[in-house]
This record gives C-alpha cells, structure tokens and sequence, in this order.
C-alpha cells in the first residue's frame, strides 16, 4: 500500500505549520493550523483506497489514513 511515513518531529511539522508551510506528511491539525479551515472536504475513492480531499479555493490537500501525501493517481 501506499503508506506515508511522517519524516519529521511533531515540532518540526508544527514550526513549519505555524509559517504556513506544507508538507508530506503532516496531520489534518498541522494543515489546519498552516491553512486555516478548508472551504469543503470530500471523501473520495481513487482505485479501492480512500481519502480526504481538502478544498482551499483552487488548491487541494490529500490524506490518505489521516495523513498529508500526494494527489492519488486516478
């Protein structure tokens, strides 16, 4: 499967959330706190595995089991 490991600290991820910055692997929380709350979620099913799809305006976030990763290939 497709698993994301997180590759950084809790701190770390939560320094970078608290300038804005995105990435892999971060929590819904960590996203949140860089984004603020997304404009819509949809839950989505790509090839059997599901994930959560994040809307802020034009740009989208993933998770995949709760964790930030890239947009599933369709």
């Amino acid at each position: 499967p497709n698993l994301i490991i997180r590759k950084r600290t809790d701190r770390e991820y939560q320094f970078l959330a608290e300038r804005g910055t995105l990435e892999e692997g971060m929590k819904p929380e960590e996203v949140n706190l860089a984004l603020g709350f997304p404009d819509r979620v949809e839950r989505r099913i790509v090839q059997g595995m599901e994930f959560d799809q994040w809307c802020y305006g034009s740009k989208y976030c993933y998770f995949n089991g709760g964790i930030l990763g890239k947009k599933p290939d369709p």
